[in-house]
């Protein structure tokens, strides 16, 4: 593009504006204008830069000493997860009064906690089995401990509950309470993903001195989030600058700061300052140009016209703009994947997280089983079974389920999962999509994959509701498997390899017997059929164990055409003779209770449902009294009723509820071990072996039913004996 002669013309032709003036005055002024704004800009930028450099050197003090805190609380967390004590409590090795004893030093060792480190206000630990809460000062069921320790929080109990019942990792939250402070919580599942959740533990930070140190810089308006991006504290603030941004190398959290406004108006200030000096430069700076452009007679519009012609001219140039394109593209489908296999990977430790939940009946509130399993990929609804490899195998689930043939493709022998839980690789099937066929292909898998391995299998359960019910069975099967057997085994099998010997006369005496429901008769022919595998040879307790479980499965299979399935009362009554039972004489009493808890409904009697469920629960009452974790909700739990049902059922029958029995039994035991002491012992001593663990609770227990206190009786009786 050239300038053309009408430019040239019209340029020259200007006699009121000799060779445009008046636009070249215009000009010069712009150019010191523009100095001037860039001058402004970088001062101002520097003075910002200045700003957010001191700050960002304050946020760095803060946050270094923030992350000496949080470092503290993990440590207590790692402590706690590593705590003997609790790992005991968790494994349930100990029971009765020892088990109190560690609840005892287990709440001193976190009373302890809690006074060495001032960030901690208080520590809980909310126990699965038992469900219950023990904390630095006391120990107390979930409703009683929300009411008087949480009830500040803007929540309902059950909200709280649902929150101490998902597993967590290591995570803080904050709970919004009733004060100007929300609280701050550190949550850990212990443990997490290596097996089934047992324990929450909560410790709960002390507001006014955790934050204490971002709220000491008066300078800085703070908010933190934690690794998770989950904000966990903030303030309010009217700064409109972005915010100094620091995130910690050792926490992962983020600290955000908001410099004050009054810094921001120190800036305006500032700004204000260099404009009227701005305006003085430019009037001087453009009179001086004018001066030295008529002096010199020169025109710098002409020679603007001819670079801005050279601009014009120049053809675009290919850029390198569609490389860079396509290499970040890559880069972004790069990125996806890794995000879509980090996704998986969560998913897959959810999903094995709420299998667990499953097998061991810790369903979420509101949530039905049938549901969370078509959720997971069952057709609901449907027969289930469960299988379990023993130590032999290698103890992954996913190697284990490409070995075995289980999964979800289609060519697998059974459709299903694979857990791991309590040191064996745990499967939830569907039983419908096998057969005897596929069951014979999974035992030469077994022997080829895993040689000397025991697996075993539990019958068919209808629903997810009663998935618990099929571990049951099948750890019950994996048990009772000798050490010397391997392969496939089921509860049949182990009923033909019982060594029991049942004569074939006293056999069909039992099967009458079952038939009419006479449990006397059955109870007689059990005791002949124990007399006649007792008399003669070495008869140990191992060899009573074995006799009675033989005999107890096989009354179930002879049970069979009046209910299928194995009740939880009746895996119960498998495992008391199992590991509770010390000698011969307690295991046929253990068998012949189970029995009388079998059959109790079929006695002839004329009596209701309600009684025989009362009779029923008072046996259970009267040989568990003992055990701190009996309660009315356990009680409900074991007998699979409601608990209005259970009330209604102890008021209409004995004309109390089931609390006013349990106390009862309790009290009648704790007299007994007075007078069998002649006094010297004390009621602190008394109250752990009867099942209670509070002074208080056994005081008022005490008082209400004999009318005197623990230490008034004692007293009492110690005169007695000393007088005899």
């Amino acid at each position: 593009m050239k300038v053309t002669g009408e430019k040239k013309q019209f340029l020259r032709s200007s006699s009121d504006i000799r060779r445009g003036w008046l636009l070249s005055y215009m000009v010069i002024f712009c150019l010191p204008l523009i100095a001037y704004l860039l001058m402004s800009f970088i001062t101002l930028g520097i003075i910002r830069r200045q700003t957010y450099d001191l700050n960002e050197r304050a946020l760095d003090v803060t946050a270094v000493a923030m992350d000496h805190q949080v470092q503290s609380i993990d440590a207590v967390a790692t402590e706690l997860v590593a705590n003997t004590i609790l790992g005991e409590l968790l494994a349930r090795e100990i029971e009765g009064s020892e088990k109190e004893y560690k609840l005892y030093e287990l709440k001193k060792e976190l009373a302890s906690m809690v006074s060495q480190n001032a960030m901690i206000e208080q520590i809980y630990i909310y126990m699965y089995d038992g469900d219950y809460i023990i904390s630095d000062t006391t120990k107390a069921s979930l409703s009683i401990f929300f009411e008087n320790e949480c009830s500040e929080l803007l929540m309902s109990g059950q909200e709280w509950r649902n929150i101490l019942r998902t597993p967590h990792l290591r995570e803080y939250a904050t709970w919004e309470s009733e004060w100007a402070r929300p609280t701050t919580m550190m949550l850990v599942s212990v443990p997490l993903f290596e097996g089934a959740p047992k324990a929450t533990i909560c410790i709960k930070m002390s507001s006014a001195k955790f934050w204490r140190v971002l709220e000491q810089n008066q300078s800085m308006e703070m908010s933190v989030y934690d690794n998770q991006k989950k904000s966990l504290y903030s303030q309010k603030h009217e700064a409109q600058t972005d915010p100094v941004v620091l995130k910690s190398q050792d926490t992962g959290w983020v600290y955000e700061a908001y410099i004050e406004e009054a810094v921001m108006n120190e800036q305006e200030g500032y700004v204000k300052i260099l404009f009227v000096g701005g305006i003085i430069f430019v009037l001087l700076s453009g009179a001086t140009l004018i001066w030295f452009n008529l002096k010199k007679n020169y025109n710098p519009i002409r020679k603007m016209i001819a670079q801005f012609e050279q601009i014009f001219d120049k053809r675009e140039q290919d850029t390198k703009e569609l490389p860079y394109i396509e290499e970040s593209l890559r880069k972004l489908v790069v990125q996806l994947q890794h995000n879509q296999r980090e996704m998986r990977e969560q998913m897959e430790l959810i999903r094995q997280a709420y299998l667990t939940c499953f097998l061991l009946g810790q369903v979420p509130t509101g949530v039905s089983v049938d549901e969370e399993l078509r959720v997971l990929g069952f057709e609901g609804p449907a027969q289930y079974s469960v299988f379990i490899l023993d130590e032999g195998g290698d103890g992954r689930a996913k190697e284990a389920c490409e070995k075995l043939s289980i999964g979800l493709q289609e060519n697998c022998l059974y459709f299903g999962y694979g857990v791991e839980l309590n040191g064996h690789v745990v499967f939830i099937v569907d039983a419908e999509s096998g057969d005897q066929e596929s069951e014979g292909k999974l035992k030469e898998l077994l022997e080829e994959a895993y040689s000397g391995a025991r697996m075993s299998k539990s019958r068919e359960y209808a629903g997810g509701s009663n998935l618990k019910y099929a571990y049951e069975e099948a750890q019950y099967v994996l048990n009772s498997i000798p050490q010397g057997e391997k392969g496939l085994q089921t509860l049949a099998d182990i009923q033909q390899q019982a060594a029991v010997r049942i004569p074939a006369e006293m056999d069909l005496e039992l099967m009458e017997a079952v038939q009419k429901g006479e449990t006397e008769e059955i109870l007689r022919v059990t005791d002949n059929i124990w007399q006649y595998n007792s008399k003669g040879g070495y008869f140990s307790l191992a060899s009573a164990k074995t006799v009675a479980a033989a005999i107890y499965n096989h009354l179930l299979s002879l049970r069979q055409g009046h209910q299928v399935a194995i009740s939880q009362i009746e895996m119960l009554t498998l495992h008391q003779i199992h590991v509770r039972s010390k000698s011969e004489t307690e295991v046929l009493d253990m068998l012949r209770s189970g029995i009388q808890r079998m059959f109790g409904q079929n006695t002839g009697d004329n009596i209701s449902r309600d009684e025989q469920l009362v009779s029923r629960m008072k046996e259970y009452i009267d040989e568990n009294y003992s055990d701190v974790l009996l309660n009315v909700e356990s009680l409900c739990r074991v007998f699979e009723r409601a608990p209005s049902g259970v009330n209604k059922a102890f008021k209409e029958v004995t004309g109390h509820g089931p609390l006013y029995y349990i106390n009862y039994r309790r009290v009648q035991a704790a007299k007994k071990l007075f007078v069998e002491s002649g006094g010297e012992r004390s009621a602190s001593e008394v109250l752990k072996k009867v099942g209670y663990t509070n002074l208080n609770t056994f005081t008022r227990a005490f008082k209400r039913n004999e009318g005197v206190t623990p230490g008034q009786y004692r007293e009492t009786v110690a005169q007695a004996y000393h007088r005899n």
